[in-house]
C-alpha cells in the first residue's frame, strides 16, 4: 500500500494551557504525525485524541541558546476512527502554544521509525536544515520536519519536494513539511520562512506498511479406489 497525506490541519494560542486542533474523522489502521512548539522549555506537551495511541519520534527538543524554543515530534496510531479533535496540553500554567497534524495512510503501524536527528539555528536567520543527511534503510518511506521557530512567522516554503503542513498563509511558530520517497536514499529537510527567527529541527523518516505476502495452499484430493 502506497504512503499518501490523508489531511493537514494546525492551530495555535498566544497563552494558553491547551489547543485544539480540529481534523476530520480519523481513519482506523492510518497514523497521524503531530508536530508542536511551546516558548516554556520548563513545562511538558502532551498530545491526546479519542481512539489514538501515541509515541515520541523525537523530543522534547529545546534550542541550546535560545529559551524561548521547545519543540516536539509524536507519532499516533489509529486504532478507533472517527475522532474530530487533537488536543495538546501543557502540564501546568499556560504558554504559546502552536501545533499540526497530518494524516496519512500506508505508514507502518508499528517500528515504524527509520531514522531521525535534530538540528539548530546558530543565529537568528529565514531558513535551516539538518547537518548532512539521513539514510534511508528502506524504500517507500515518508520524510517529515517539524520545525520550531523562537516566534511566529507570517509564511513559509518547502524545501524542495517537499509539502508544506502549515500553509505559508498563516503565521506560526510550528512549521512542518512532508515528502514521500519511493527509493532510499541520503535525505535532508530545508525550509524557509518570512520572519528572522532562531530555531530547532525534528526531521524524521517512517516506513512504509508491509503487505503480508498470501502464500495460496494447495490441497491434494486422493481418490481411493475398491479392490475387486
Amino acid at each position: 500500500m502506497a504512503i499518501a497525506n490523508v489531511q493537514n490541519a494546525h492551530n495555535n494560542t498566544g497563552s494558553g494551557s491547551s489547543i485544539s486542533i480540529t481534523v476530520s474523522a480519523l481513519t482506523a489502521g492510518n497514523v497521524i504525525v503531530v508536530g508542536g512548539r511551546i516558548a516554556n522549555e520548563g513545562l511538558t506537551l502532551t498530545p491526546s485524541a479519542t481512539g489514538v495511541t501515541f509515541s515520541t519520534l523525537i523530543g522534547p527538543t529545546n534550542h541550546s541558546g535560545a529559551a524561548n524554543i521547545r519543540g516536539y515530534l509524536w507519532l499516533g496510531v489509529v486504532n478507533a476512527g472517527g475522532a474530530a479533535t487533537v488536543a495538546l496540553t501543557l502540564s501546568s500554567s499556560a504558554d504559546a502554544i502552536n501545533g499540526w497534524v497530518s494524516e496519512f495512510s500506508g505508514v507502518a503501524t508499528s517500528s515504524a521509525l527509520d531514522q531521525s536527528t535534530t538540528a539548530q539555528s546558530s543565529a537568528t536567520g529565514t531558513s535551516g536544515n539538518i547537518t548532512g543527511t539521513v539514510t534511508t534503510t528502506t524504500a517507500d518511506q515518508l520524510l517529515i520536519a517539524n520545525y520550531a521557530l523562537s516566534g511566529t512567522s507570517a509564511g513559509a516554503t518547502a524545501g524542495s519536494g517537499y509539502t508544506l503542513i502549515v500553509p505559508g498563509a498563516f503565521t506560526r511558530a510550528a512549521l512542518g513539511q512532508y515528502q514521500i520517497v519511493s527509493s532510499t536514499g541520503n535525505y535532508d529537510c530545508p525550509m524557509s520562512w518570512t520572519t528572522s527567527r532562531e530555531w530547532v529541527v525534528q526531521f524524521a523518516t517512517l516506513k512504509g506498511a508491509t503487505t503480508a505476502s498470501v502464500i495460496p495452499k494447495i490441497v491434494h484430493h486422493m481418490r481411493q479406489q475398491g479392490m475387486s
